[in-house]
């Protein structure tokens, strides 16, 4: 869409034009109507306040819209939200679904963030070997935290040592 591309150079400051955060705001709100990568973007502006004034409201009614038109980033990023309790009640069970949903589909954040839930029992069934397993998904590719806690998780099954 033109209306995003329009965004983009506004938001990034390019081919000669001035970076301005507010028109870039109004272009992807514009866009947003009808391209879910836009409505995944403006959720990101109101979260950040880049542009619109910030707010976390709209950023999760953002990021609901683009969660449900398929935005796996944007289910990671609204799980987070429902996890936090911002700009809507905090629900670890809700978290944990959407979690799970762009876990699916090879999200790695979402894939460790998923096993975090399951190492704590926040919204699931406390569980080492789910959370292992979801730990494990997302240091296959690369992703810091997960191997981090990956490890963690190994050091705290293995026995203490004998005195």
């Amino acid at each position: 869409m033109a209306q995003t591309g329009l965004a983009t150079v506004y938001l990034a400051g390019i081919g000669g034009v001035t970076r301005d955060d507010a028109q870039a705001a109004e272009w992807t709100r514009k866009a947003a109507d009808g391209d879910s990568p836009a409505q995944y973007d403006l959720a990101l502006l109101y979260f950040t306040g880049r542009g619109v004034p910030q707010n976390d409201t709209e950023s999760a009614r953002w990021l609901q819209k683009a969660a449900d038109n398929g935005v796996v980033p944007a289910q990671n990023n609204l799980a987070l939200l429902y996890a936090m309790g911002r700009g809507v009640p905090q629900d670890f069970t809700k978290a944990a679904s959407l979690f799970r949903k762009a876990a699916d589909q090879g999200f790695a954040e979402a894939q460790n963030n998923l096993g975090v839930l399951y190492a704590k029992g926040e919204g699931v069934k406390k569980s080492t070997t789910e959370a292992k397993k979801w730990f494990e998904k997302a240091a296959a590719q690369g992703y810091p935290s997960a191997q981090r806690n990956l490890e963690r998780l190994q050091q705290e099954q293995q026995p203490a040592p004998k005195k």
